[in-house]
C-alpha cells in the first residue's frame, strides 16, 4: 500500500487514495506525458480507481476487495480488466455475475473485449475492459473505437509491429539484461521461423517436442505485432527474439507492452517478467483514458442513467454478451 504523491496523480483535484499496488515502481520513473503517466498508474485517484484484476474466487465471497472499495470510496467511475476467458467461465455465469454485483452497488456498467493491437500496443492482447460509471453522474460513457488495423486503411493506423516495438533501445536501459539460455535452446530456435513456434520442428528431428501450448518458444515475427506476453511459466515461454536465437529481455517485453525506456521494472528477472506480463499496456488504454477524463471535469451534457440500466437490464445477458465480444459469438 502506498499514498501516491500529487504530481503523481495528474487529477490532483480529484484526491488521493491508498490502492493495492500489483508493480514496485521508483520515483520519477513514470514517463513524460501526461495522459501516458495518467494511464500508468491506473486512474489510481479516489474519482476514478483502475482495479487490476477479478478475484479468480469472485463467486466465493460477497466481501470482495472490489466491491467493498466502490462501496467505501464512491467512485465517480471505475475500470476492470481481466482475461478473455472471464466471458466463458463458470458457463458464461462469471461475468453475468460480476456486472450484476457492479450493477447492484450504483453503476451502469458497460464491458467490452479489447485487443490492444488495435490500439497501437506492438501485441495481438484480448483482454475484458470493465467500465462502471456512477449512476448519478448522468456521464454518458462510451468505449472507444479502434486507432489501428493491420492494413492502416479506412482512416486507421497500421498495427506497430514487434519489429519497431524491439528496435534501437537504448544500451543503457534499465531492465535489458541478456537471459542465459541453453546450447540445446539455441539449436531449437534455429529450426523456427520468423514468427513461427515449436510446432515447426520436424517430428522426426531429435529436439522436436509435442503437447506444449503455442506459446512455448515461439519467435516473434517483425512485421507483425508479437503474440501474448505472458507473466510466467515453465521452459520456452519467455517469448524469443528474430533473427537473434535468444529469449527476449524485460525490456524488449516492457517495450511489447508499450512501458517507455525510462519507466524502471524492480525485482529480480523473474519478478520483473511477472510484473510487465501483468500489466495493462498503457499504450491500449490511452484512448479509454480520454474518454473517461470528461467525468472529472463536471463539463458534460448529462443523461439519466437510471433509466438507461433498466433499459439494458430488460436485454437477454445472451445479447449483451454478444455486444461485449463486438458481435462475435
Amino acid at each position: 500500500m502506498r499514498i501516491l504523491t500529487e504530481e503523481e496523480c495528474i487529477i490532483g483535484q480529484a484526491g488521493l487514495v491508498a490502492v493495492r499496488e500489483s508493480m514496485p515502481l521508483r520515483p520519477g520513473r513514470a514517463g513524460s506525458s501526461p495522459v501516458v503517466r495518467l494511464v500508468l498508474l491506473a486512474l489510481k485517484t479516489k474519482a476514478g480507481l483502475m482495479l487490476r484484476r477479478t478475484s479468480r474466487n469472485y463467486l466465493k465471497s460477497s466481501n470482495n476487495f472490489f466491491l467493498t472499495s466502490l462501496g467505501n470510496l464512491n467512485l465517480k467511475v471505475f475500470v476492470a480488466e481481466n482475461v478473455k476467458g472471464l466471458l466463458t467461465a463458470n458457463k458464461k455465469k462469471a461475468i453475468q455475475q460480476i456486472i450484476t454485483d457492479f450493477e447492484n452497488c450504483g453503476y451502469y456498467v458497460q464491458a467490452k473485449l479489447y485487443n490492444f493491437a488495435e490500439f497501437g500496443v506492438p501485441q495481438f492482447r484480448e483482454r475484458v475492459l470493465i467500465v462502471g460509471v456512477r449512476l448519478d453522474t448522468g456521464f454518458n460513457f462510451r468505449h472507444p473505437e479502434p486507432t489501428h488495423n493491420e492494413t492502416g486503411k479506412n482512416g486507421l493506423k497500421p498495427y506497430v509491429t514487434a519489429g519497431q516495438a524491439v528496435s534501437n533501445i537504448p544500451q543503457n536501459a534499465s531492465n535489458n539484461e541478456l537471459l542465459k539460455i541453453s546450447d540445446k535452446t539455441r539449436r531449437m530456435l534455429d529450426l523456427i521461423p520468423e514468427g513461427g513456434n515449436f510446432t515447426d520442428i520436424p517430428k522426426d528431428h531429435p529436439l522436436y517436442v509435442k503437447g506444449m501450448i503455442s506459446h512455448v518458444y515461439r519467435r516473434m515475427h517483425r512485421n507483425e505485432p508479437s503474440k501474448t506476453i505472458i507473466a510466467a511459466g515453465g521452459g520456452g515461454t519467455w517469448g524469443y527474439h528474430f533473427p537473434e536465437p535468444r529469449a527476449f529481455t524485460n525490456r524488449e517485453r516492457a517495450r511489447l507492452q508499450s512501458f517507455p525506456d525510462d519507466f524502471e521494472f524492480v525485482g529480480s528477472t523473474t519478478e520483473v517478467r511477472r510484473q510487465i506480463g501483468n500489466a495493462v499496456p498503457p499504450q491500449g488504454v490511452i484512448e479509454l483514458a480520454k474518454t473517461i477524463l470528461p467525468i472529472f471535469s463536471d463539463n458534460y451534457e448529462k443523461i439519466d442513467l437510471h433509466e438507461k440500466l433498466i433499459a439494458e437490464k430488460e436485454i437477454l445477458f445472451h445479447d449483451r454478451l454478444s455486444k461485449i465480444r463486438g458481435g462475435k459469438q
